[in-house]
């Protein structure tokens, strides 16, 4: 059987270190003008790649077509 993968990307290019260093690498992540660190949080977690792939994990579960999706107990 072949994995299932549910991705996001976040566009952006790596910056100066700008804002408070909350988490890692946002200081030092800058998209459209904004590092994220500089971002308020809701809008930092509504653009976040882990974000977008659970979104799109929670759209093929709600499709009700999710007979490929095994699990294994041991």
């Amino acid at each position: 059987m072949e994995p299932l993968v549910f991705q996001g990307r976040l566009k952006g290019k790596i910056v100066p270190a700008r804002g408070p260093p909350r988490f890692g690498w946002e200081p030092i992540f800058e998209h459209e003008g904004e590092t994220l660190a500089e971002m308020e949080h809701g809008k930092k977690n509504a653009l976040s790649h882990r974000y977008q792939a659970l979104y799109k994990f929670q759209q093929w579960l709600a499709q009700g077509d999710n007979r490929s999706l095994y699990f294994e107990s041991k």
